[in-house]
């Protein structure tokens, strides 16, 4: 009995275990399912969330719907015509390109001969798709005053196209800059700087009987239109600018670091003296082969030059590089009165003609007049175009 019982409760353990088995078997079976749901469900889960982060970009978009109105907008302005007097068919009707005289941030500059005549030009072209607002009113400022001052030592506006998304602007050729007159080793003589700035003087005066202040002199905006350096002329009238008939000044426009006169670095009220800030600092830089504010000690241009300049006086023609170099005292004087911190005690373009140094050992030969009249493809109207104040960007 013992037995029997034994086997039959050893039959049954058995049995129980099986059945054990079964279920927990039969349980992890049904438990896949969940765990393979589960995932799938995580992958779900994780595609809906990159689908919502893709959908999400056009709704930024939209959200910022300011941004793409002024992107927009801006394309619209790229997109006008700048200047409706232009040609707008391409230059190349009137003119050959003959090579690239050289490529800047803003477009590339070409010489070109003119099928008509076979006078020979530059051309500038200017991408419109990189042109800002200030960009275009600088662009505008410089073809307004190229007109205004023809024939008188600024370079003349001869030409303009406008096609496509380009603008082709043909000016006379300048063949150096006053630049490249002088290096650091081999400055401008006296009397030929005395030239130069007799001339360049008579072309401010110009500039400033009719109330314009140039803002930006400096050797590199001197050029040159013939390769004797006898005819000079005036560049880059890009932030040129009237002055207040009221106030006879105008607020400052800007400059080059280094030429810019302390008023005009704390963004004073200008007047016409602040060119002849500039004209002492060009002619200093002449005739030493260095700015005067050069150096690894200099303040300039920092605001603090701008309220601590008191003036330029003797010590700093006495300095280790200055010593070199052999300067009359009129030059000294002219640089001095010139670079005085008062705008009112600088001397006007006129009187700074009848200076000792611009009137010294000049040649008989004088530097000729330009006249480009003759040559000139077609005229515009003598009335120039208004240039919008409130183009900012």
């Amino acid at each position: 009995m013992s037995k029997v019982g034994t086997s039959k409760n050893a039959s049954e353990i058995i049995d129980t275990k099986n059945k054990r088995n079964s279920d927990s078997g039969s349980a992890n079976i049904t438990n896949l399912p969940s765990q393979k749901n589960k995932s799938h469900h995580s992958i779900t889960q994780k595609k809906r969330m990159m689908h919502q982060s893709k959908s999400s970009t056009p709704s930024l978009s939209l959200s910022s719907s300011g941004s793409s109105k002024k992107y927009k907008k801006k394309r619209r302005v790229w997109q006008e015509t700048i200047f409706p007097e232009f040609k707008t068919f391409k230059p190349e009707k009137d003119y050959e390109f003959l090579k690239v005289l050289g490529k800047g941030a803003y477009g590339e500059v070409s010489l070109v001969k003119q099928k008509k005549n076979g006078y020979t030009y530059v051309c500038k072209t200017v991408p419109k798709i990189r042109m800002k607002k200030h960009d275009v009113v600088c662009i505008k400022n410089e073809v307004k005053y190229q007109k205004l001052f023809h024939s008188y030592h600024v370079l003349s506006f001869l030409d303009g196209y406008e096609v496509g998304t380009n603008i082709f602007l043909i000016n006379p050729r300048c063949f150096a800059t006053m630049k490249d007159t002088f290096t650091s080793l081999r400055p401008l003589e006296e009397n030929i700087c005395a030239e130069y700035i007799h001339k360049l003087l008579e072309a401010l005066k110009v500039m400033h009987d009719l109330g314009v202040i140039h803002f930006d002199l400096k050797p590199e905006n001197v050029g040159f239109l013939d390769e004797n350096h006898t005819k000079i002329c005036i560049l880059d009238l890009g932030i040129s600018d009237k002055v207040n008939e009221k106030t006879n000044s105008i607020k400052s426009r800007g400059g080059t670091p280094g030429y810019m006169s302390p008023e005009s670095i704390r963004k004073e009220q200008c007047t016409a003296a602040t060119d002849i800030f500039s004209i002492g600092v060009i002619v200093y830089e002449c005739l030493y082969g260095f700015g005067p504010f050069d150096g690894p000690t200099a303040t300039y241009p920092e605001s603090t030059f701008a309220n601590t300049f008191k003036g330029f006086s003797d010590d700093h023609f006495k300095n280790k590089r200055a010593k070199k170099h052999v300067v009359s005292d009129d030059a000294k004087n002219f640089i001095k009165i010139c670079l005085s911190p008062d705008p009112q005690s600088r001397p006007t373009a006129v009187t700074a003609l009848k200076h000792r140094f611009t009137e010294y050992n000049l040649t008989h030969e004088r530097i000729q007049t330009i006249d480009l009249q003759e040559i000139i493809p077609y005229k515009f109207d003598d009335q120039p175009f208004d240039i919008e104040e409130n183009d900012s960007d």
